[in-house]
């Protein structure tokens, strides 16, 4: 074992301590560091083994250490609870819709580093970077037994909500005060100047599908357009998340052997900076990009022997610096293993669609191969964070993700002048297709299963797609 795969190694071990830190999941760890030693003790034992064994276990324990560490962080807001308080704040954050009446803001009161978020209806409009005066009561976010809503708002630095408020501007954001960051102001407006020009030249949900597939916000869709994707095994591309965006990047790359690799790099740059615009530079969305950004980049200058030190480096950086984010960013992690996915499973898979004669023309056998690999080994973390298991799922996938790129690449067209009608006239067609097959797949009947599975059982999965991974190119060796 070279000196690069066991830095590969032990990153994954400190993935893995971290996940169980986070999850609290304090009883398998022995057996799980049973099971490795067991492992090394299986083959003849020499000095070097129990070196790397140790290296191993050093990363898994701090890993699940700073984890533990990262939960000790307390609510600067906890005196307050269940006390009506009166601040002055500023939004930090883009107000969301939620379901399509509410707004969610995100504030930062004065003297405070903990963000608030608050839920309520008004038809007042607020903006990023607004100064406000806020009165209202701070209670703890409540969490239940299938998802602890209180950690996946301290991943994102929220520590307290604000029941029934009464939120008055004080001072409108111009991107130029103190209380906003310039470009990300300029940005918000220019996103919001693209969902108007997708209002107006598109139907309201083809509309809201198109800023979905964009950015993976949801605010312009109907609760039973986001049930049927969720039903037909899609809930990944309408989320934010670098699973479509590295599928995006990896189809504009494969454009640079028809316009050279310049060009498609500068249309990569572009597609992976307007994601990042039109999602607000959230973290979890500079994060995904970040992620994807590596792949591909490293994949366009034939460097694959150095893509996996890479992307271990930076899920380890990242999930050290904020450790929430391994199981609470579901974004980072979905980008991150359908990235492993295409990684590994992509070149046996394209050997095994070649036997049963799938056409290499229009790089349709790479699609289905790609779309393959993703699925593999993001379906059982699907499972965990939706609890649901979409029989259709497979056919959905092979249905949408290969037109995906199309409707990107003609999505920004709608807001040039002139040709933008033209362009939503031809958009239609793709986007209706997918409204199409999403409907029609969901409404099967036994189209879900519900059922929940505990983190233990996805550590499980995923050492059995390994397990598959080993055996699927030892017998494609032996061929």
């Amino acid at each position: 074992m070279n000196k690069s795969s066991i830095f590969v190694w032990g990153s994954s071990f400190f993935l893995l301590g971290s996940f169980l830190g986070v999850s609290k999941q304090t009883g398998i760890i022995l057996p799980l560091i049973l099971f490795v030693f067991g492992l090394f003790c299986s083959f003849k034992i020499k000095e070097r083994r129990l070196k790397i064994f140790a290296i191993f276990l050093v990363f898994f324990l701090l890993g699940f250490l700073k984890a533990e560490v990262s939960s000790w962080e307390t609510s600067t807001y906890s005196k307050y609870y269940g006390q009506k308080a009166f601040f002055k704040a500023t939004i930090t954050k883009d107000p969301e819709i939620y379901k399509q009446r509410f707004k969610r803001i995100t504030l930062k009161p004065e003297g405070f580093d903990q963000m608030l978020l608050t839920t309520f209806f008004s038809r007042d409009q607020y903006f990023y970077g607004d100064h406000v005066f806020v009165s209202g009561k701070i209670k703890e976010p409540r969490s239940d037994d299938d998802f602890n809503y209180k950690r996946y708002l301290q991943s994102k630095n929220i520590y307290a909500q604000i029941s029934s408020p009464e939120i008055f501007v004080l001072t409108k954001a111009n991107g130029f005060t103190l209380n906003s960051n310039p470009a990300i102001f300029w940005s918000l407006k220019f996103k919001h100047w693209v969902y108007k020009q997708f209002q107006q030249k598109l139907p309201k949900e083809q509309a809201g599908l198109l800023v979905s597939l964009l950015v993976g916000q949801k605010e312009l869709l109907s609760e039973q357009t986001i049930t049927e994707f969720t039903k037909a095994g899609l809930a990944h591309i309408i989320a934010v998340s670098g699973f479509t965006l590295t599928l995006i990047l990896l189809f504009c790359n494969k454009l640079g052997a028809y316009i050279g690799k310049k060009k498609a790099w500068i249309i990569c740059l572009a597609v992976a900076f307007l994601y990042i615009v039109m999602a607000d530079f959230a973290a979890g969305v500079i994060r995904a990009a970040l992620m994807s950004g590596i792949f591909v980049f490293g994949k366009s200058l034939g460097r694959q022997y150095a893509l996996l030190p890479a992307l271990a480096f930076t899920a380890g950086a990242l999930v050290f610096l904020n450790p929430l984010i391994i199981k609470y960013d579901i974004g980072f992690m979905l980008s991150f293993l359908s990235i492993l996915g295409i990684l590994f499973f992509v070149p046996p898979l394209e050997i095994l669609l070649e036997k049963i004669h799938i056409p290499k023309r229009f790089e349709i056998r790479s699609i289905i191969a790609t779309t393959l690999a993703a699925e593999i080994v993001t379906v059982p973390l699907t499972l965990y964070y939706f609890q649901q298991f979409s029989v259709v799922a497979p056919l959905s996938n092979l249905l949408i993700l290969p037109i995906l790129p199309i409707c990107l690449a003609l999505g920004y067209l709608v807001c040039f002048p002139l040709i933008g009608f033209l362009i939503a006239k031809i958009l239609l067609i793709p986007l209706n297709y997918c409204l199409f097959v999403v409907s029609t797949l969901s409404s099967f009947k036994y189209s879900t299963l519900n059922f929940k599975i505990q983190a233990s059982v996805l550590i499980l999965a995923y050492i059995g797609i390994f397990l598959f991974y080993r055996a699927l190119m030892r017998k494609l060796k032996d061929v």
